[in-house]
């Protein structure tokens, strides 16, 4: 029964997310612009490259449902097997194309972001140290530490608008959904 009633909490979460995700950009502003910022899914662990393990398919398959009424402008992900096998499902979906950003080069990659990007919705797919570092170099200041190796399951939706501060609501998605664990936040 304890099952029962987590995976209905499960399901009614991940119903509102997807409904709030879906007519988000419906909802917004003109002149506002969207990124969203996920860390790829779990990996297999196996060398320097991994590829996602049978979990971390099963997380990115989930984004692509969650971002399926979502009308993303662009993709981005680093050139490694885990964020591009996490981008690619919802690259597919959508008929697009996933471009790559060098990790080294955050700053430039958010100035391009700047440019290229403005009053559109992008996705970008990064790692426990560059999705935290991304956030907080448009915040302009350190808000958010490195996620933790074991967290696969946050997505934080950044929105800026024409004249106002960045703000950022972080939300939990996946399989990690069932538990305690689901909860938004904003900052």
């Amino acid at each position: 029964m304890n099952n029962i009633k987590k995976l209905a909490k499960s399901i009614i979460l991940y119903t509102i997310i997807c409904f709030t995700l879906s007519s988000y950009t419906w909802a917004q502003e003109p002149n506002t612009t969207t990124f969203i910022f996920i860390r790829h899914a779990e990996t297999t662990g196996e060398g320097h490259n991994p590829n996602l393990s049978k979990k971390g398919k099963e997380r990115a398959n989930s984004l692509k449902g969650m971002l399926s009424g979502v009308e993303l402008d662009a993709i981005y992900s680093t050139d490694y097997n885990r964020t591009m096998q996490t981008s690619s499902p919802i690259a597919k979906d959508k008929n697009m194309s996933v471009t790559n950003y060098n990790p080294s080069e955050l700053n430039k990659f958010i100035d391009i972001l700047s440019e290229k990007h403005t009053n559109k919705t992008v996705l970008i797919v990064g790692h426990s140290n560059t999705t935290p570092t991304l956030l907080n170099i448009i915040l302009g200041n350190k808000q958010y530490d490195n996620i933790p190796e074991d967290k696969y399951n946050n997505m934080y939706i950044v929105t800026i608008g024409k004249n106002s501060k960045p703000e950022i609501v972080n939300i939990k998605y996946g399989s990690q959904l069932i538990g305690d664990d689901a909860h938004a936040s904003v900052k």
